[in-house]
């Protein structure tokens, strides 16, 4: 049984942040409870600071233990993962906390063989990846993959979104192109790129037009903050 308090981190006056003991949340109809045992930083975490009141939960991406199944399908003491929209007020919503609540359709089993680190990973930058590739772009799926290869640009490859939309074009037919440092060259054809271009290097443009034969017409910036140059 969940205690009736616990840590989280919580907004303050002055852009800030501070570790308080705040209320367990109470799971309503079609939600679940969830003890947190790691989570994981995404950018949106720490651009909410400068924007959101005093007294919002932060966090996104988490993983732990199902503490209070509330009727749902999910055994209490099941390993899950998920994301929430941390520093969501109504209803109040934040991941970097003891307990997370969460409805039970936005969680997933974790797989034995897979840690809570691991898993704490996963959620918001796969969402992240699936919805921009294939709600937004419209790119065949990786469960009807692509007849004929065509090619796609994932500009920072080996950013946490970038890493999952290499993989998951891979697996929808894309000749994938990725952008990384040189060091991570290596990493990014490990996951399916099947070219590389350092974005270091002045003339890496032209490199793409060379190796898509100047027919690329997909690309996915996983980097810029204002729009893609």
């Amino acid at each position: 049984m969940a205690p009736s308090t616990m840590k989280a981190l919580v907004s303050i006056e002055g852009k800030s942040a501070s570790a308080q003991s705040v209320p367990v949340p109470t799971p309503d109809e079609g939600e679940i409870l969830v003890m947190v045992h790691y989570v994981a930083q995404n950018p949106t975490d720490w651009k909410a600071m400068a924007r959101v009141p005093p007294g919002r939960t932060f966090g996104c991406d988490f993983a732990g233990t199902v503490e209070d199944s509330n009727g749902s399908h999910w055994r209490e003491g099941q390993r899950v993962a998920g994301f929430v929209q941390g520093t969501a007020p109504n209803p109040p919503r934040g991941a970097f906390a003891e307990y997370a609540v969460i409805e039970s359709s936005l969680v997933f089993p974790i797989p034995d063989e897979v840690s809570y680190q691991e898993a704490a990973v996963i959620p918001l930058a796969f969402a992240t990846a699936v919805q921009a590739l294939f709600q937004r772009m419209k790119l065949p799926e990786p469960s009807k993959p692509a007849k004929s290869t065509f090619p796609v640009l994932i500009n920072g490859g080996t950013s946490s979104v970038g890493q999952y939309a290499v993989q998951l074009c891979k697996l929808a037919g894309a000749f994938v192109v990725a952008t990384g440092s040189k060091k991570n060259h290596e990493l990014l054809k490990s996951l399916g790129a099947d070219a590389t271009v350092d974005y270091k290097d002045a003339d890496w443009p032209e490199r793409v037009r060379k190796v898509t034969h100047d027919g690329l017409e997909h690309a996915f910036d996983c980097i810029a903050e204002n729009g893609s140059p």
